[in-house]
């Protein structure tokens, strides 16, 4: 327990870590406040600077601290404004009801609103002229996490040079003779594994923590003492490392970068990002939704979206029947294949961004002449004109699908 009691404002602050509380708060700060009607207006800007440091001070210690702070603010009397705290602190005032005759005396902030019902005013005690106020919690019911499955393929450096053994030994005659595409090979170089994602986890959680963490609570049920104590140690070292990497790669590297994402980044870290809980309501029953219905009615709006647009041709129609079109070169291809960003994402089809950039000569020599054989058929491949079309929200938060601007992922070969 640590205590922070500043001589000039009758203000106590009290830190305490629990043994149980929700996964996304790591302790409770919790504040006790009393600001008398006859104090300055420098006084109570003064006020609003060393709170806002103690602020600064516990999120740094921990970002994921629940604040509580409660007390005698007057605001009617010396012109205290709980907007300051709202705005630099994402606080929330609780209490909206009149705490002594008809004015606000008593106030209440919170980041944590979301785990206690609203505040019950009733008669004061004994001989008091102020009311008192009941703030009690929410009976918690356990929920079930959602787990989100995400395909990936680990490009090992062992994989990438028996790869390139292959494909130097390896008769292209075959495949452009190939009627269909096979990705056999792919798979027994780059085979795909499936990681699992759990709506809780923390911002630097990875598959190997998580393995990890379940070889050790494993030895700890068995009884192995020592093993349990050797993978302690060793979760602690990898999500000490973890967030270091997470700090550099996304926080310290973007200062001459991109300074919005660095911002969303650090807004997200510290609870302050605008979550967005889109919902729908069905226009008939008035009830909200369930995600699937929600993902079929955004998906016929989308469509409703280009239903005035022409039919696009299977072939493309030119003026002149002997008018040129361009040859692609095996050069030319590779050169765009090197020029290509590996942070960009693929397509549905596509294989990794860093496998064709790493061997562009040799993918070069297929997509030269996919690209000459659609250029002589004037023909676009089919497969190509797949997309995935994602919903963004024009604003958060989004109350409509008029709101989603639809973003779609197009294969990455398809723009060479």
């Amino acid at each position: 327990m640590t205590l922070i009691v500043h001589l000039t404002f009758e203000c106590l602050w009290i830190t305490i870590r629990q043994k149980w509380l929700p996964r996304k708060i790591s302790r409770v700060a919790l504040a006790c406040v009393y600001l008398p009607p006859s104090i300055l207006h420098e006084d109570v800007d003064c006020f609003h600077d060393y709170f806002q440091s103690c602020y600064d001070i516990l999120t740094a210690e921990s970002c994921d601290t629940a604040f509580i702070i409660a007390g005698d603010f007057n605001p009617t009397c010396n012109g205290f404004t709980p907007r300051n705290l709202n705005v630099h602190c994402s606080f929330k005032a609780v209490i909206n009801e009149a705490t002594r005759n008809t004015s606000i005396l008593d106030l209440i902030f919170t980041n944590v609103d979301q785990f206690y019902d609203a505040p019950q005013i009733i008669a004061p005690l004994s001989s008091a002229d102020q009311s008192m106020v009941i703030w009690t919690s929410k009976i918690q019911q356990l929920q079930k996490t959602s787990v989100k499955k995400v395909t990936v393929r680990p490009i090992k450096p062992s994989a990438l040079e028996s790869f390139h053994g292959f494909l130097a030994s390896y008769n292209w005659t075959d495949v452009t003779c190939a009627s269909s595409a096979d990705d056999k090979l792919i798979n027994e170089f780059f085979p795909a594994k499936t990681i699992r994602f759990h709506s809780n986890d923390n911002f630097f959680m990875t598959s190997k923590i998580n393995k990890m963490i379940h070889a050790k609570n494993c030895a700890h049920k068995q009884g192995k003492i020592d093993r349990y104590r050797f993978l302690r140690n060793r979760v602690k070292h990898e999500i000490r490392m973890a967030k270091e990497k997470y700090y550099k790669d996304n926080i310290s590297g973007n200062h001459n970068k991109d300074s919005a994402k660095r911002w969303e980044k650090i807004n997200k870290l510290t609870g302050r990002d605008k979550a967005n809980n889109f919902s729908l309501t069905d226009p008939e029953s008035q009830s909200i939704m369930n995600d699937k219905d929600t993902a079929n009615y955004i998906n016929s709006f989308f469509v409703g979206l280009t239903k005035d647009f022409p039919v696009v041709q299977d072939k493309l129609l030119m003026n002149n029947e002997t008018e040129w079109l361009p040859t692609e070169s095996r050069e030319s291809v590779a050169k765009r294949l090197k020029e290509l960003k590996t942070n960009k994402s693929t397509g549905l089809n596509d294989l990794n961004v860093k496998i064709l950039k790493t061997f562009a000569d040799f993918f070069a020599i297929l997509l030269a002449d996919i690209f000459n054989e659609s250029f002589n058929s004037k023909c676009f491949p089919a497969i190509w004109k797949d997309f995935l079309v994602s919903p963004i929200p024009k604003v958060i938060p989004c109350s409509g699908v008029d709101e989603l601007r639809p973003i779609a992922l197009s294969s990455v070969l398809s723009k060479l």
